[in-house]
């Protein structure tokens, strides 16, 4: 009788498993390997993929969101959000801001908004008709009247396009302005 035949049959499992991790372990590490590459370079500010000429360019611009026409209708202002308001009506202070080319004035507020954790709502849009703000910092379209909502101005103008339709550039001044008279109250005619 041979030593096998003498095993309980748990000792033959333990070594067939064995056995088997012994295989699979010389086969993953007798297998050649690719040969490790330099590693990457930080990137700059802008960098280049020389394959598919994309430049990734960070810029710099302003944006400031701001509520004031609704404490300045606060006759209108649903009871509700009264005591949500700011009391300067500053939302998001005036603040420089990176972005990064292609970003658009709608990119720009979605990503500072959720930074400073400060509630944006909108509804998606595509082309000129653009996203939807719905809300920001929970002061809603309707919230101060028929008329009231959330328009935006670049460089002091109000854009004809959706606010994802319109691409920040360097050195542009983009507010958010809510208003309580579509747009009247805030120079938008």
């Amino acid at each position: 009788m041979n030593a096998q035949n003498r095993m309980p049959p748990w000792a033959k499992i333990l070594l067939c498993s064995v056995a088997i991790l012994a295989v699979l372990a010389a086969a993953y590490f007798m297998t050649p390997s690719a040969p490790e590459l330099p590693a990457e370079p930080s990137v700059p500010a802008t960098s280049r993929i020389e394959k598919e000429e994309i430049v990734c360019e960070e810029g710099t611009c302003i944006l400031a969101v701001r509520c004031d026409t609704a404490l300045n209708n606060f006759d209108k202002l649903d009871p509700a959000k009264r005591d949500i308001l700011p009391a300067d009506g500053v939302i998001f202070a005036t603040k420089k801001v990176s972005f990064v080319t292609g970003e658009s004035v709608f990119d720009l507020l979605k990503r500072e908004m959720k930074t400073a954790k400060i509630p944006l709502e909108f509804t998606p849009g595509v082309g000129k008709t653009g996203a939807y703000i719905e809300g920001i910092a929970n002061l809603y379209e309707f919230d101060c009247g028929a008329l009231s909502g959330w328009e935006y101005r670049v460089n002091g103008v109000f854009p004809s396009g959706g606010s994802n339709s319109v691409p920040v550039q360097t050195g542009d001044k983009i507010e958010w302005l809510y208003s309580c008279d579509l747009g009247r109250d805030i120079g938008d005619n």
